[in-house]
């Protein structure tokens, strides 16, 4: 029994021993390949720390087969010096100023870091807040630091120092020095701050250059000075060491400060120098004037003359370019020019051009031509069969006149008209037509009129006659070659109205008033006058304006004057116009309102017109002969309403007028008559032509309401009469016993009608009355 459970146990054993021995051979593969590291990986190298100061370090192992691990807390940290740092797991804690050195070790491989550990920095100070140098020079930077302790120490040569344009300026040591124009910052820092310093090389205020705008000749050149002021007020000329280009280098550009010009155009010349640019705009070959000694040439047959060719630049420096301009003939077989000299070879004209640049003049030159041709008459009038002469001058440019009258060509646009030969002009028939001489190359032309009316004129210019009247007009032609006839028969005559005027061989009949026009035709040519039958001078009517009420009326006279100061009524004549039919109608002046408002009345006569403003019954001002009413029940008062016209007359309205009450109950009104009927206040309104007037009622209006007793004692069943009285404002008494409203407090003691008091039983009570808003009592004390 024993030997069996020992068996059992060991095979128990060799189990665990087995499942421990599986467990331990498959991790032993791995670990194995871990420890075969390739390098040690540190997060920093090195270390600038402030006293007090934290840093966490941390380590990565990189293996052979590519994995990587942090090790950080598996590594063996040590420093050299834990009076200026100590390391624990990677955490660094900085103790005293100094350098240490912390090694770092795993798996026998170690990485180093060194630590340099300041006192902590509270602020850092420059000497200086900005730098501005020239290229090549240099200037210090002193850097204080200001520690929490209160301490301070020059750590100019301890700091970092670094720039962010090292083309502009470097650093070494707060030493800054220019290296290109520009701008820089330049960057301090000690322990955990930094300061900037703005640096500022070869920066100028201005640029300037010695002229703004150039005008060269072809393959000319000129230097330039080019001026630069810098921010200590030192001026300099930094013309050949600037940085020239042009925007056009085929017509000019600049070398080292000389602008040299190429080619016929403009460019601009850009200089820059340091953070500044200017610009030179230049001319080249450009003229701003080109002048030749001779506009227009008169020459002869194998002649030759030399022109003078001067180009003006923008400077205003004259150039003779005779023999660089470029020079052409419009006609060399006439003329032929070469570097400004002119040869005449034939007769005829031609234009000389001369180019220089952009600029062109020409030259006219004529060969033994006239310079122009003239005749002694500019036009010419004739009648049919009739001649004129003419006289022909040519005029050359060295002052000869001479008559080619008989020499020159002539002939006649319309020969139908007129006939020309050797100047003589004959007329054919009536009409207009030209005549042209010709000469060489020059002609001239001459307006020519056969039998032509230049006018056609009446000896009226207006006619203003009577009905019934007659007047004569006269008609005279005039020819343009002077001569004048009456046609006053031979015209065409016409009447525009018939109905007004007629007109026979200038004798105009007046038929009726109005007006017309009388034409006269004769030839082509037309004249109008006017005629006026029975017109007008001036126009006035009897009165200007009405004022009147509805239903009144009132006549207008109206008057005409004629041009010869004749007057006569035309009343019944002339044609009245209203121009508000509702307000005001008007027949043969007689003006009549109908409903109130305002129109405008208009008579035309003989083309005249006059205008009478009527108002019918327009209210300026409206009032009542009350203002307030105080009345009783059952009487009446009559108001009178009063209005006042445009034209200040007053008229009474009370009938005509609109009455409203506010309140039937208490008052009425009918025509101005107010009836009261009830106690209370009510208002009165009167409306007339636009205008409102309010009245103020009130009826019953008391002073006080008294009883005969004031007081009663009384034994049941036993009645007594009391009378009550209601005094008016205006002092009057009324009995208003059985008018008044009474009332008892208490009934079962004693109640009232009409004022008589009946006692009931033992008590008191208060017998109340009431009338027109006012109220007494009586008390009644009932005994048994």
């Amino acid at each position: 029994m024993i030997g069996k459970k020992v068996l059992v146990a060991f095979f128990q054993m060799v189990l665990v021993v087995a499942v421990i021995a599986s467990a331990v051979g498959g991790n032993t593969g791995t670990a194995l390949a871990a420890n075969e590291i390739s390098k040690l990986v540190l997060s920093k190298n090195s270390l600038s720390m402030e006293t007090g100061d934290t840093s966490a370090l941390t380590a990565t192992a990189l293996y052979t087969n590519g994995s990587s691990e942090d090790v950080t807390i598996k590594t063996d940290w040590v420093s050299s010096k834990d009076s200026v740092a100590t390391v624990y797991a990677g955490n660094v804690t900085a103790k005293g100023e100094g350098t240490a050195t912390l090694t770092a070790t795993y798996m026998n491989t170690t990485v180093i870091v060194n630590v340099t550990v300041v006192k902590k920095v509270r602020a850092l100070s420059k000497d200086k807040q900005s730098i501005d140098i020239r290229k090549g020079a240099s200037d210090q930077v002193t850097l204080t630091a200001v520690f929490t302790d209160g301490s301070t120490d020059d750590v100019t040569s301890k700091a970092e120092w670094t720039v962010d344009q090292y083309s502009v300026a470097t650093v070494l040591n707060g030493k800054i020095v220019g290296q290109g124009a520009g701008t820089a910052t330049v960057t301090a820092k000690y322990g955990s701050q930094s300061v900037t310093i703005p640096v500022s090389v070869e920066v100028i205020r201005r640029l300037d250059p010695g002229k703004n705008s150039l005008s060269l000749p072809l393959n000319g050149s000129e230097p330039i000075t080019l001026l630069a002021t810098f921010a200590d007020g030192t001026v300099e000329d930094v013309a050949k060491i600037a940085e020239w280009s042009s925007d056009n280098g085929s017509i000019a550009d600049a070398i080292k400060g000389e602008i040299k010009s190429y080619g016929t155009g403009t460019a601009t010349i850009t200089a820059k120098y340091g953070t500044k640019t200017a610009t030179i705009k230049v001319e080249s070959g450009i003229s701003r004037r080109l002048d030749v000694n001779k506009t227009s040439l008169f020459m002869k047959v194998n002649d030759a003359t030399q022109l003078t060719l001067t180009s003006t630049n923008a400077d205003e420096k004259p150039e003779d370019v005779t023999d660089k301009a470029v020079w052409t003939s419009g006609n060399e077989t006439v003329a032929y020019v070469s570097k400004g000299k002119i040869t005449a070879y034939a007769s005829g004209e031609a234009t000389i051009t001369a180019t220089y640049g952009t600029k062109t003049v020409t030259i006219l030159v004529d060969v033994d031509v006239p310079r122009k041709l003239g005749a002694d008459k500019t036009t010419v009038a004739v009648q049919p069969g009739d001649t004129n002469k003419l006289v022909l001058t040519a005029y050359y440019q060295d002052g000869r006149e001479v008559d080619i009258t008989t020499r020159a060509q002539w002939s006649s646009a319309s020969t139908a008209v007129a006939e020309v030969r050797q100047g003589v002009v004959t007329g054919i028939a009536t009409g207009s037509t030209t005549i042209t001489a010709t000469y060489g190359k020059r002609f001239l032309t001459i307006p020519v009129s056969v039998g032509v009316i230049k006018s056609l004129t009446a000896d009226q210019t207006k006619l203003t006659m009577n009905k019934g009247k007659t007047a004569k007009v006269s008609l005279t032609v005039e020819y343009a070659d002077g001569m004048k006839k009456d046609v006053t028969t031979l015209a065409t005559w016409a009447s525009a109205q018939e109905a007004v005027a007629t007109v026979t061989d200038g004798v105009v009949t007046a038929v009726a008033a109005g007006k017309t026009t009388i034409t006269a035709t004769y030839e082509g040519k037309t004249v109008s006058i006017p005629v006026e039958i029975d017109q007008a001078q001036s126009l006035s009517a009897s009165v200007t304006t009405i004022v009147m009420g509805t239903g009144e009326s009132k006549q207008v006279t109206l008057t005409a004057t004629t041009a010869d100061g004749i007057s006569k009524n035309v009343t019944d004549d002339a044609e009245w116009i209203t121009s508000n039919a509702a307000a005001a109608d008007v027949t043969k002046g007689l003006v009549r309102g109908l409903t109130n408002g305002r129109a405008v009345v208009t008579a035309k006569y003989g083309g005249q017109s006059v205008t009478i403003t009527v108002e019918v019954g327009i209210v300026t001002k409206m009032d009542t002969d009350k203002h307030y009413i105080t009345i009783k029940t059952g009487n009446t008062v009559q108001i009178n309403l009063m209005a006042t016209l445009s034209d200040g007359s007053t008229k009474n309205v009370t009938k005509d007028a609109e009455w409203k009450t506010t309140s039937y109950k208490i008052a009425d009104v009918q025509d101005g008559i107010v009836t009261a009927v009830g106690y209370g206040k009510t208002t009165i309104t009167v409306r007339y032509s636009g205008k409102t007037i309010s009245i103020p009622v009130e009826v019953d209006t008391l002073k006080y309401l008294k009883t005969s007793a004031v007081k009663l004692e009384m034994k049941p069943g036993q009645t007594t009469k009391v009378t009550a009285t209601a005094t008016y404002m205006d002092g009057t008494d009324t009995n208003v016993t059985v008018a008044g409203l009474w009332t008892s407090s208490k009934i079962l003691v004693a109640d009232v009608k009409d004022g008589i008091i009946t006692a009931h039983g033992p008590g008191q009570a208060t017998i109340t009355v009431n009338f027109a808003g006012k109220k007494t009592a009586v008390v009644v004390v009932v005994k048994p």
